[in-house]
């Protein structure tokens, strides 16, 4: 177990030392989540849930974060599957909490690695668990320009292709259509067209996207 994690933090931050390996096994914990569970909620975080607080690793199944409007429509944000890291760390956020709900579309193993306060205050004296926090913060606001600029600025079709570009084809198979429109900022209808229109044109010609991704 510690060996997938470790390889993922050595891809963020080279050379990181045992001791920093050490300190995250001693902290770890197996959870498991049915899909559609939450595991972490806008409550949840002013609750102090372990969820809600944790940095936590995929093992395996696939997760959605998303915001709610006071109408109850929702607008997903962010997709994680297995191999990669999260954490809600606005909720962990002194007297803060994020609207942000976290809910498992599938099944999901996820291992419960060190809390958000406890890395922040690790990294106040330690470079390499300073470093960590850089880099996620990075990957983080890369792939939030990203969509956001997206958002703004492509038409349907750019923004299907963005998103053929972004994830693997095996991952956009497992994600629902309707949860795909959702973090695309477009409805059902328009979704479906955006796709047929296209395969249409990749049938011809490439579509490009114009658009550099970052991943935790």
């Amino acid at each position: 177990m510690i060996d997938e994690i470790k390889k993922v933090l050595l891809n963020l931050v080279p050379s990181t030392p045992d001791y920093v390996f050490d300190h995250l096994q001693g902290s770890m914990t197996l959870r498991n989540f049915s899909a559609g569970e939450y595991l972490c909620w806008p409550e949840s975080a002013c609750a102090n849930d372990d969820s809600a607080q944790h940095y936590h690793y995929i093992k395996k199944g696939l997760l959605r974060c998303y915001y709610q409007r006071p109408d109850g429509k929702e607008f997903n944000t962010r997709f994680v599957h297995e191999g990669q890291l999260f954490a809600n760390v606005l909720a962990s956020a002194e007297g803060e909490c994020a609207e942000l709900y976290v809910q498992a579309l599938e099944p999901v193993t996820a291992v419960q690695l060190m809390s958000v306060a406890d890395l922040r205050k690790q990294s106040e004296t330690d470079i390499y668990f300073a470093r960590f926090i850089m880099r996620c913060m990075r990957s983080a606001y890369i792939d939030r320009e990203n969509r956001q600029y997206m958002l703004q600025s492509a038409s349907a079709v750019e923004r299907y292709s963005y998103i053929r570009d972004a994830f693997p084809q095996q991952l956009l198979a497992r994600i629902p259509q309707y949860h795909l429109a959702s973090y695309l900022g477009l409805n059902s209808i328009t979704f479906s067209r955006a796709k047929k229109a296209f395969l249409t044109q990749q049938n011809s010609q490439p579509v490009a996207s114009n658009f550099a991704f970052a991943s935790i």
